[in-house]
């Protein structure tokens, strides 16, 4: 997996649109775009993860990390991780397992993109 370029889902549905995140996803794509290693991770909405109390929700792809409460204070934090200079974030790992497991098994189903 480690050979794939990474993608950034972002949660695009009212409540994580409501806290949000395609605001930060902007900022995060400007951030990538000045930056020398921000040029492989793809930025990709996705309708929803199911955990909308817990947004705004974005899910690294292909590490199957699922970061809840993404604020604009988070956002250097993830693209060094998206650039792979940085580790996980895994303080904003916070989904129930089973929702988590549920949508990252769909994303490894190859079920990309909002519905």
């Amino acid at each position: 997996m480690d050979d794939q370029p990474k993608k950034l889902f972002i949660c695009d549905n009212i409540d994580c649109r409501s806290r949000g995140s395609l605001e930060l996803a902007d900022e995060i794509q400007r951030l990538l775009d000045d930056d020398p290693d921000g040029g492989e991770v793809e930025l990709e909405e996705y309708t929803c993860f199911g955990g909308c109390d817990i947004g705004p929700n974005m899910i690294v792809y292909p590490d199957r990390a699922w970061y809840c409460g993404v604020t604009e204070a988070d956002v250097p934090e993830l693209v060094e991780n998206l650039t792979g200079r940085g580790p996980r974030l895994e303080r904003l790992e916070t989904a129930d397992r089973t929702t988590a497991g549920f949508i990252l098994n769909i994303l490894d189903a190859g079920g990309w993109g909002s519905f």
